[in-house]
């Protein structure tokens, strides 16, 4: 299982607050949340294109931030 998988089940748990540890419907869960994801929106394409000397992790980082935005 992916890193990313397992910090978001952890979260998804977090957020249920009744278990200790993520429980197998939370892996099923984030794997689905991640799957979203994949596709960008545009608002995420126009953060991560907002200037291109910028580091990957600060593009990505902007990208994630456009897509939690409400």
């Amino acid at each position: 299982m992916s890193e990313m998988i397992e910090r978001v089940a952890k979260a998804i748990n977090d957020v249920d607050g009744c278990y200790v540890q993520p429980q197998p419907w939370h892996y099923i869960e984030a794997k689905a949340a991640i799957e979203a994801m994949c596709e960008p929106t545009e608002e995420m394409l126009e953060a991560g294109a907002y200037d291109l000397d910028m580091k990957l992790e600060t593009q990505y980082k902007n990208m994630i931030d456009a897509a939690l935005k409400e």
